[in-house]
């Protein structure tokens, strides 16, 4: 009985007691089959839906025995989204002595998440397993916005809105930028401020991908123009009124809005104007108002209307003089004289001199 105890050669002999005749067998003894797996699991990491990722496993030999590789088993939740060529399993494959065989695992995806599943290589000479995880995202694929052109009022807003492609991206984050901050200015959430007349170009990029869409912006300025030919109301009786026209007239391209009209300055009791506020003037339109002036003493009388718009502050001068009634002097008081006006105290008079 032969009894192989290491690998290696020896030769096994048998003597006769009689005669001492002898006869030999060569021995080989051989080391069995020694399998190990490498790796032992594997990460493929982030890979989107629809994309695949392969990774390559290794059933090593070092025994001096072949052993077959008789099958490989993916097991667990996720199982079916780990594959591999059964092409193995045609016919028997064997791992020879000191030999080794390799096998592809394809991680494809076809929902969004973290995914996990365990690999048994089963061999003649054990069974091996490896671990395999990897998580799936549904890549961007671009970005669309809900306006590519806006037109926008100085000091207004716009609220543009972001579409990525597909919906169920796994990463939505976008950014914004403009072009011009001077003209135009975005926030994080996609609204625009105009700032000033001119054109600025708003950008959103995706995080995923870098992908963009554009808006091309045009700011606006309303023009706001004041017919201020007839501030002068000229000299009329302290118990009499007098009253002027005024037009404001909106020759912008975005709506005027007047959101008060005060009269102030000295004499602004004396000045009265019968606009109702606020008041909105669209685009190539006019307001007429009416002031009246009532003194309430002598000579020049001064105010102001201080307009305040969404263009800004602007200031309309008044002015008008009144006078007392006409009196009548006796000659047999006074010396005649002609075309003379006389001031005093700083009040306006006028005098007619009658025989």
């Amino acid at each position: 009985m032969v009894t192989a105890v290491a690998a290696g050669n020896a030769t096994i002999t048998v003597t006769t007691v009689d005669g001492g005749f002898t006869d030999q067998c060569a021995v080989t003894v051989t080391a069995p089959a020694n399998i190990s797996l490498s790796p032992t699991g594997h990460d493929y990491g982030n890979v989107s839906v629809g994309a695949s990722a392969t990774q390559t496993f290794t059933l090593t030999n070092t025994g001096g025995t072949a052993a077959e590789f008789e099958n490989l088993v993916i097991s667990g939740t996720n199982a079916s989204f780990f594959d591999y060529q059964n092409d193995y399993f045609l016919s028997t494959v064997d791992i020879p002595a000191g030999g080794s065989v390799t096998i592809d695992i394809e991680y494809t995806p076809t929902a969004a998440g973290s995914h996990t599943a365990v690999a048994t290589f089963e061999t003649a000479a054990g069974n091996f397993t490896a671990n395999l995880s990897g998580n799936a995202s549904v890549a961007v694929t671009g970005v669309s916005l809900d306006m590519n052109t806006a037109t926008i009022a100085r000091g207004n807003t716009q609220q543009l809105t972001a579409t990525v492609a597909p919906t169920n991206a796994s990463n939505q984050d976008i950014t914004w930028s403009s072009s011009d901050n001077s003209i135009a200015t975005v926030s994080t959430t996609g609204l625009v401020t105009a700032v000033a007349a001119g054109n600025a170009t708003i950008t959103v990029t995706t995080v995923d991908g870098g992908f963009t869409d554009q808006c091309a912006v045009t700011v606006t300025a309303p023009v706001y123009a004041i017919d201020i030919d007839n501030h002068d109301f000229g000299v009329i009786d302290l118990a009499a009124t007098a009253t002027q026209d005024f037009t404001i007239s909106n020759t912008g391209d975005a709506d005027l809005l007047i959101n008060s009209m005060t009269v102030n300055g000295t004499n602004a009791a004396e000045f009265t104007h019968n606009a109702a506020m606020p008041l909105t003037i669209a685009p190539g339109n006019s307001h007429t108002f009416t002031v009246t002036f009532d003194p309430a003493g002598l000579g020049w009388r001064h105010a102001h209307i201080d307009i305040a718009s969404n263009d800004g502050n602007h200031t309309v001068t008044l002015k008008g003089a009144a006078t007392s009634n006409i009196p009548t002097v006796p000659v047999s008081n006074w010396a005649i004289i002609l075309g003379v006006a006389i001031i005093i105290g700083g009040s306006l008079l006028r005098f007619v001199i009658k025989n």
